[in-house]
């Protein structure tokens, strides 16, 4: 299952994540993304969990809560491909 976790702290490293995520249950992927071209830049990322299960409890107990100094936003993500 694919989840979106945003409000990151810039100097979040992909091991920072993955330590946190995998208290849940096994962790597949962690893709951050720095995006600089906005005024204030966003750093967020993706965590790709093995089990569903696991991956709703990560989201039912992490959303909103209080990681690296910073409220982080953690949902599932919904991902929309193109079929043109």
């Amino acid at each position: 299952m694919n989840i979106f976790v945003g409000n990151l702290t810039a100097i979040v490293q992909l091991k920072h994540l993955r330590n946190l995520f995998s208290k849940f249950g096994s962790v597949s992927r962690v893709m951050i993304i720095r995006e600089s071209r906005a005024i204030l830049p966003r750093i967020f990322c993706w965590v790709v969990m093995k089990e569903r299960a696991d991956a709703l409890r990560a989201i039912k107990t992490l959303d909103h809560s209080e990681f690296m100094q910073r409220t982080i936003l953690v949902n599932e993500a919904v991902l929309v491909s193109d079929t043109k």
